[in-house]
């Protein structure tokens, strides 16, 4: 009977100690999942925050992009209104020679029919 007794001790023990293994191995497996997973969840925040920072420079840059273009555009049309401004500014000049040029034909011409 103590035989018995002690071999069912035993078989108890062993069974507590392969219950004991699969606890044990239950918990590391679910601990292990749960790192995996925050890990996962970790790299995922990291790849968002990377994205939205790509996304705010890309913002600036096409803002100030924008603002150079802008400004190219408007030193384009003040170039071409200076050109045109001088255009008619010589023109007016030319023509306000020919005025004078005749103006003063006519004139030693008068003096002339005078004399």
């Amino acid at each position: 009977m103590i035989s018995q007794q002690r071999s069912q001790i035993i078989k108890r023990n062993a069974q507590q100690a392969r219950l004991c293994k699969k606890v044990f191995k239950l918990a590391s497996d679910l601990e292990k999942d749960k790192l995996i997973e925050e890990k996962k969840h970790h790299r995922e925040q990291e790849h968002q925050k990377v994205s939205q920072k790509r996304a705010m420079v890309e913002t600036i840059e096409n803002y100030y992009k924008d603002k150079i273009d802008m400004l190219k555009d408007r030193i384009g049309q003040e170039k071409f209104e200076r050109h045109v401004a001088q255009e008619a500014q010589k023109k007016a000049l030319s023509q306000m020679k020919k005025e004078l040029g005749d103006q003063k034909r006519k004139e030693v011409e008068r003096y002339i029919r005078l004399l």
